[in-house]
């Protein structure tokens, strides 16, 4: 493959990674709840934003040129490319707590505490599988468009 912008090495030095994910041209890692991400970051991908005081990261997926992580207070974020609406503004609020996400190419899936689906983004192969619209965000009991 192509290496060329760091992707494929990891930060020298840290070890005991318990969660590592890799996306095209970036990858990003968690280390007792710190995150970490390496290679590109021509979109701002492999920068995280800085959580709230007291909270950590749990999950982390790697896109195209996005990136998305769950924090221990269950409040999902994502960071990068906008354009495609792979960063969507994710729903929030305390009845809304985030237990994993999944970044494709150019769109994200996440599953809440709750058991419901939610994806968001670029819908135009039908990856999102809800509707024809080329930029869709469905949620198990509804799509809105």
């Amino acid at each position: 493959g192509n290496y060329d912008f760091g992707q494929a090495t990891p930060p020298p030095g840290v070890y005991n990674w318990t969660l590592v994910s890799a996306g095209n041209l970036h990858s990003c890692g968690l280390r007792n709840g710190t995150l970490l991400c390496w290679g590109s970051d021509s979109h701002g991908q492999a920068t995280p934003p800085a959580l709230p005081t007291g909270v950590a990261w749990t999950a982390v997926t790697a896109g195209l040129l996005h990136t998305c992580g769950v924090a221990t207070d269950g409040e999902a974020y994502c960071w990068g490319e906008s354009a495609l609406n792979r960063i969507y503004v994710l729903p929030r609020g305390d009845e809304v707590r985030w237990a994993s996400l999944s970044a494709g190419n150019e769109h994200t899936c996440g599953r809440l505490a709750s058991g419901r689906l939610s994806c968001f983004g670029f819908n135009g192969e039908g990856q999102l599988a809800v509707s024809t619209a080329p930029y869709v965000r469905f949620e198990e009991d509804g799509v809105s468009s």
